[in-house]
Order: structure tokens, then C-alpha cells, then sequence
């Protein structure tokens, strides 16, 4: 069964919090407070680092695949001096964001005095993360329905072919399963993914600690009890996780502007890469759309085998331009899909959602207004009429 496959790669969340959450109360009780602007410059200058890890990482592949002339040895000197100093200066830059993010949410008013304990400089819940690789997911679904059926936390290191063979093992029972290489997880500290840029760190970060806040109001609990498989929501975890989206986006940006000037080379690498487009300016976001609605009228009609022979044929098409996806099937789209602005969701909730905010006074009531719902029906009924 599904828990004898998976028991020598489980990720055990519970354990590991035992662990940190002692850890970061320890941090907290005797650690040194600061000014959110005092770390300003080694946030910078460690972001600067990843961007130029990324880039050499990527020259070490190219010469080692002899599409690149390079003396790889100096590359993975270098290398292991850069990643030294971002180990030797991590501990500050995460809690200088965490500052920085805690200072923005108290000038939006998300966080007022009457959520604090000010003379311990306490909020709840505390911004906390660590960057690291976070879990991988196991994502499940029927073969038969688009929706997501179980997920499961597994261990950061997995290579691909203890993947392979933990998909197949899946697969045996007649389900569809794919392990999703996360950007973060709304643990306590939350994980945020260790190669990502400054602008989606902080993006991450505010998008995790907002799903602990959420916990707290009627509808991030019922997300919590949709994950816990005690009330599978789907609609729920949609709307929870479009939501998260669009208020980390908001609050990441006022606090890029408060406290970075300039793009570091990480974000400038980033900007670079959503900015390119193929020669023959192929639309990814359409040909993706077009691939899910195709997929859903095949298993409406009971067409299961053809509709993931035509999803791995889409799967080689998109390849052919350039966008490599390790596995297309229903697992996949259960999961991208809860991603209400992802173009592989068919829910109107992200529009809706959106649509709320324009009309909200303030992100403060917007957040109050939203996140005491219990359905997604008013959301729903925001969204233009077309998306219905």
C-alpha cells in the first residue's frame, strides 16, 4: 500500500518542529533584537552570492557536458568560497527579512497592538523561516478525476530515480502520483527554498507565515482540516492558496520597496528568464490551458487512457520549445491547479479574488473580509461572468 512505498522516504514535519520550534525558542529568549534596515547590506550581498552560485553551478554543468570551456576546478573553488560565506551569514539575513516583513505588517495593520505582546517585541503568529530546501511532495490523485487525493511530505534529498521508482510504485495501485520539488512549506519555521531570488524569498516567506496566520480564522482552518484529510475541500484549498497568493505578492513588494533599492543579480536573472520568450513565440500559458481543459473532457467521458496518452504526447510538444516537465499527468494538474492564477486551473476563485481587492478599501479589510469566509460562493460570484 501507499504507506509501505513511501515509509523509507517520509518527511516527518512533527518530528522535525519538535526539534525547531525548541531551537527558534531558545533564538528568541536570548537572541539580540535589531533595526530591520541594519541588515540591509548582507541580505544584498547574500543574494548577490546566490545569483552568482546559480550562474557558476550552471557554467560547472555546461563544461562538464563539454558545451562550455571552463577550468572547472576554479569554478568549484569559488564555488565552495561562496557558499561559505552565505552559511557563515544566513542566521542574520533570515532574521533581518523577518524584521523587515514583521515592520510591513504592522504598517498595513495586518498586525495591530492588540495582537502583540510588546514588551516582548512578540507577535503571533511570529514571522519565522529558515532557508533551506524544503520537503519534497508527494502528490496523489485518481486516474480517473483531476483532484487531490493525498499528499505526502518526503525527504529533501531524493534523486530522480528514487522518484521514478516511488511514481511507479504509486501508479501499480492505478492512481497518479508525481513528487513536487517545493519553493516552500508553511511549517514552524517555515521552509523557504535555498537557490530562489530575493524578491521570491521574500514572496515565499510572506506567503507561508500568511498560511500560519490563516490557521487562526475559520477559513484557513478549514484549509487545515483539508490538508489533515479530516473535510477535503478542494474549493477551500484553492481559494486558501490563491488567496496567500495575492496578499504575499502585495506585501512582498511594499517591502522590496521599503528596504532594496536595487534588483541584486539573483532577481536580475530571474526577471531575464520570465522576460524570455522562443523564436517562434509560442505561448506556454496557452498551450498549458489548452492541455487541461482537453485532459478534463477525455475523463468526463471515461476516457482515462487516451487522455494520458494525449497529456505525455503534450508533454514531448512542449519539450520541443523548450519547456522541459519531468511528468504531465493528473497528479500534476491536481496540483498546479489549486493555484488559482496558475494557467492550468479552470476555478474563476483567483479572479474573483482578485476582483475583491480592487474593490476593498484596504489590504487590512481585505484580509478580514476574506479570511472569516467558509466557501468560496461570494468569491465565485466576483468573478467576471465568463469564468463561471
Amino acid at each position: 500500500d501507499i504507506n509501505r512505498i513511501v515509509s523509507p522516504y517520509h518527511f516527518s514535519i512533527a518530528s522535525w518542529q519538535i526539534t525547531a520550534v525548541s531551537a527558534e525558542f531558545d533564538e528568541w529568549l536570548f537572541g539580540e533584537s535589531f533595526d530591520a534596515y541594519e541588515g540591509v547590506a548582507i541580505v544584498e550581498e547574500y543574494f548577490e552570492n546566490v545569483g552568482n552560485k546559480n550562474n557558476i553551478e550552471a557554467m560547472i554543468m555546461l563544461a562538464k557536458d563539454g558545451l562550455h570551456e571552463a577550468d572547472i576546478n576554479m569554478l568549484e573553488s569559488e564555488l565552495d568560497i561562496i557558499s561559505e560565506r552565505n552559511r557563515q551569514i544566513l542566521p542574520l539575513v533570515e532574521s533581518t527579512i523577518s524584521s523587515q516583513i514583521e515592520s510591513v505588517l504592522y504598517e498595513t495593520g495586518l498586525i495591530n497592538p492588540s495582537q502583540t505582546l510588546s514588551n516582548f517585541n512578540f507577535i503571533f503568529p511570529p514571522v519565522n523561516f529558515i532557508i533551506e530546501p524544503p520537503p519534497h511532495l508527494l502528490v496523489i490523485s485518481p486516474r480517473d478525476e483531476i483532484t487531490r487525493l493525498q499528499d505526502i511530505t518526503l525527504v529533501q534529498d531524493l534523486g530522480e530515480t528514487e522518484k521514478e521508482i516511488i511514481e511507479n510504485a504509486i501508479e501499480e495501485l492505478g492512481l497518479s502520483a508525481l513528487i513536487v520539488k517545493l519553493g516552500g512549506i508553511a511549517t514552524y519555521p517555515a521552509f523557504v527554498a535555498e537557490s530562489a531570488s530575493l524578491k521570491r524569498t521574500l514572496d515565499v516567506a510572506i506567503e507561508e507565515w500568511f498560511h500560519q496566520y490563516l490557521f487562526f480564522k475559520p477559513l484557513g482552518f478549514l484549509y487545515g482540516l483539508h490538508i489533515a484529510g479530516i473535510k477535503q475541500d478542494y474549493e477551500i484549498a484553492t481559494l486558501n492558496e490563491a488567496f496567500a497568493g495575492i496578499v504575499s505578492d502585495e506585501i512582498a513588494e511594499l517591502v522590496y520597496q521599503k528596504y532594496y533599492q536595487q534588483e541584486t543579480a539573483s532577481d536580475q536573472g530571474v526577471a531575464a528568464s520570465k522576460g524570455s520568450t522562443s523564436e517562434d513565440n509560442f505561448d506556454y500559458f496557452a498551450e498549458m490551458r489548452r492541455i487541461r481543459l482537453t485532459v478534463d473532457e477525455y475523463l468526463e467521458r471515461g476516457m482515462v487512457e487516451e487522455a494520458e496518452q494525449f497529456m505525455e504526447e503534450r508533454r514531448r510538444y512542449l519539450a520541443s520549445h523548450g519547456y522541459i516537465i519531468r511528468k504531465l499527468n493528473q497528479a500534476f494538474f491536481a496540483f498546479y491547479g489549486t493555484y488559482a492564477d496558475s494557467p492550468i486551473s479552470v476555478s474563476p476563485i483567483g479572479a474573483g479574488l482578485r476582483q475583491l481587492r480592487q474593490e476593498a478599501d484596504s489590504l487590512k479589510d481585505y484580509v478580514e473580509n476574506i479570511s472569516a469566509m467558509t466557501d468560496s460562493h461570494t468569491i465565485i460570484e466576483a468573478a467576471p461572468e465568463q469564468l463561471h
